[in-house]
């Protein structure tokens, strides 16, 4: 039986009752007569129809409209992501513009400031007259004359004791100034040196065959070195400001190492150390350092200096220094160890310091100075004088201290010092042209080569 919808015209195969396409429920209509079938027309299927008819278009009418706002939805959308590309555009171009004009003006800067530096660097060795190579100057407590170095020539290093100051020469001969009561000064004989090392009342030199002499205060004998021989570098150890603990130590080529001296705590016990290749001296100890990067102590050691031990952390040791009661050894990762005094906190803050290239320390329980790789400056200790205050220096090459002021030599050849308590550490700033620095109790030399 074929049933055909007379609202939308669907035609179905099986009987069913409700239209699915328009919903029209009386498919099924059973009529008596055509008059019947007529009036059912009128009077149901065409209203249904046209509230068919007027909800498909109104249907049609919201779908075209939606469309229309799909479309126009879309041409914003368009519009939108067209203008964040020009936008994304225009700032790729200004950033490219800018990047370009930055770079043009470090240029430019670069190019005045490397002219006004060379223009400065012109400048100031025409007015400072930078110092002649070999040349000396000195400044600070010149009571025994320890800074009368103006008339030196030819000077190759230099080094200071408590109260006077050494001179080597090209020609390897030695001048000294200063204190002289003990004749640490009458080194007008001497020839050949390649070094030389000054203490309280003593002065050092070293041949160049191996051989050592030694003038001045010999109370205890650290002057008799006259049997050494082999030694390649030698130190001094002892109290600052006293010669009532001085000793002398010496490195042979071989690497076995020779003391004489002040010997009250076993300072000078060194004839079985063995492979050394680094020496040091505190006020009453001696520390070498071995081949293996291990180390060795001896002397003093009430407060710890002599505890090298590796399981203390020393091992790998590429340099050691030593203050009057505590031994600093600097590691080649860069990192400190020490042993010995700790009133200051030595210790605590040592341990953090890292990228560290060299190490001094100031005489006595002092103060110990770190150079780190970059160029700054990091100093630990005693600083009732301001000695460690280097926290602003840069550029430092080489540091020197003693108790009571640290100095460091710039790579331009300037020279930078903090602390002091008699004489001011600010005299060394209009010197230029330095390439060497050392240190007094209370006067400071520079060398130009």
């Amino acid at each position: 039986m074929v049933i055909k919808c007379p609202v939308c015209g669907t035609v179905y195969e099986n009987k069913v009752i409700i239209c699915t396409t328009c919903r029209f429920t009386e498919l099924n209509k059973v009529f008596i007569s055509q008059e019947d079938y007529q009036k059912w027309i009128e009077d149901v299927v065409k209203p249904f129809l046209e509230m068919y008819q007027r909800e498909h278009k109104e249907k049609e009418e919201l779908e075209e409209k939606q469309t229309k706002l799909q479309k126009k939805l879309q041409y914003k959308e368009d519009m939108y992501q067209r203008e964040c590309a020009e936008k994304e555009k225009l700032k790729e171009k200004l950033q490219n513009e800018q990047k370009r004009k930055s770079e043009k003006m470090f240029k430019e800067n670069k190019n005045t400031e490397e002219k006004n530096l060379k223009e400065k660097q012109e400048t100031l060795k025409k007015e400072s007259k930078l110092l002649r190579s070999g040349t000396v100057v000195a400044t600070g407590d010149n009571k025994y004359g320890q800074c009368d170095v103006k008339d030196w020539t030819d000077i190759v290093s230099i080094v200071c004791g408590d109260c006077h100051t050494a001179g080597l020469k090209k020609d390897g001969t030695v001048v000294v100034t200063g204190y002289n009561e003990y004749g640490q000064c009458d080194v007008k004989d001497w020839t050949d040196i390649i070094s030389i090392v000054c203490r309280y009342r003593y002065t050092v030199g070293l041949r160049k065959d191996g051989t050592v002499v030694a003038i001045g205060d010999n109370k205890y004998g650290q002057c008799d070195v006259k049997d050494w021989t082999g030694i390649v570098s030698i130190v001094c150890g002892g109290y600052w400001n006293s010669s009532g603990s001085d000793y002398t130590v010496g490195l042979r080529k071989d690497g076995t190492v020779v003391a004489t001296g002040n010997n009250e705590y076993g300072q000078c016990n060194v004839k079985d150390w063995t492979d050394i290749v680094s020496i040091a001296c505190g006020a009453y100890h001696t520390v070498g350092l071995r081949k293996d990067g291990k180390i060795v102590a001896t002397g003093f050691n009430e407060c710890g200096a002599c505890d090298v031990k590796v399981w203390k952390g020393w091992r790998n040791i590429s340099s050691i220094a030593c203050g009057g009661y505590y031994t600093v050894g600097l590691r080649k990762d860069g990192k400190i160890v020490v042993a010995g005094f700790n009133e200051y906190g030595l210790r605590k803050v040592i341990k953090d310091w890292t990228d560290i290239e060299s190490v001094v320390c100031g005489d006595y329980k002092g103060h110990t100075v770190g150079l780190r790789k970059n160029g700054t400056v990091v100093a630990t200790g005693d600083n009732r004088y301001g000695q460690c205050d280097v926290e602003d220096w840069t550029g430092i090459e080489s540091v020197a201290c003693v108790g009571r002021y640290t100095v460091g030599l710039r790579k331009d050849g300037i020279v930078v010092a903090t602390g002091g308590q008699w004489w001011p550490t600010s005299q060394v700033k209009d010197w230029k042209g330095i390439t060497y620095i050392a240190c007094g109790s209370n006067h400071i030399v520079g060398l130009s080569l």
